[in-house]
């Protein structure tokens, strides 16, 4: 995530014609721009594709409660995509249940209100 958003800034400079040296802010840029932040547009897509995912009858929605079997390595087990989820969740205010209606999904995750994940542990 730290290379992307670094890509992120680099690029926004260049669009923006400011040189590397000139101590401007990348919210600044991209509110000049008109561009959300790369994290927040990256949770609003995680939070569209899971509302696909919980209304979707297939095997699409079955894999998530998925168990997989077998002893797991030593170490902190990696962030799965369902703790990242309930991340965003927590940080949109939205609810499990509201992905079951539509429209009513597709309107509060394009208009929510999210803060930048660089203030919480991602």
């Amino acid at each position: 995530m730290d290379r992307l958003l670094r890509n992120e800034r680099a690029m926004l400079h260049w669009m923006c014609a400011v040189k590397p040296t000139d101590v401007i802010n990348t919210q600044d840029l991209g509110l000049r721009l008109g561009i959300d932040d790369l994290d927040v547009a990256l949770r609003r897509k995680r939070l569209r594709w899971f509302g696909h995912v919980q209304r979707s009858t297939s095997w699409i929605g079955r894999v998530c409660s998925l168990d997989v079997g077998g002893c797991r390595s030593r170490g902190r087990p990696r962030k799965t995509w369902c703790e990242v989820l309930r991340n965003d969740l927590k940080l949109s205010g939205l609810r499990v249940e509201t992905a079951e209606n539509r429209s009513l999904w597709r309107s509060k995750t394009k208009t929510m209100n999210v803060t930048p994940a660089n203030s919480v542990d991602q």
